[in-house]
């Protein structure tokens, strides 16, 4: 674990590279905090795939947003972890992710009261096939 003194160090070193504009920020920011951010974000979004598709947005935002860091309003890591909670809970408000819940949790509730020995039907046996044949790529 890093010393409080590395770490100040570092987050030095991030927002000097941030305010220059350097891409190098980004490996960085990747390697010291990615265990922080994901971790907050899993916590909101509750599901692997998701969290990953919010954490890139997250590093993506940091670095598009990087001239709106203001030291004096506080720490580096304290925006960084606002705006990668803001982000999952902006994500878990979306059409697409309040559809993803609703699937797996109907799929969740079908498969526990399935009884007998386990099967998985094929989308033709469930009317599905023809659904997903008319549905734009």
């Amino acid at each position: 674990a890093a010393s409080g003194n590395n770490r100040a160090e570092i987050e030095s070193i991030i927002i000097d590279l941030l305010k220059r504009e350097d891409r190098d920020a980004l490996p960085l920011i990747y390697a010291n905090y990615k265990a922080v951010l994901f971790g907050n974000i899993l916590r909101i979004v509750r599901r692997q795939e998701v969290a990953e598709d919010v954490f890139q947005e997250t590093l993506l935002k940091i670095w598009k947003n990087r001239k709106d860091y203001a030291p004096q309003k506080g720490r580096l890591f304290t925006w960084k972890v606002s705006i990668s909670r803001n982000n999952a809970i902006d994500k878990t408000r979306t059409r697409e992710y309040k559809q993803l819940v609703n699937i797996q949790s109907a799929g969740d509730s079908v498969a526990l009261e399935q009884s007998g020995p386990s099967y998985e039907m094929g989308i033709d046996q469930i009317g599905m096939a023809d659904w997903v044949n008319i549905l734009d790529e």
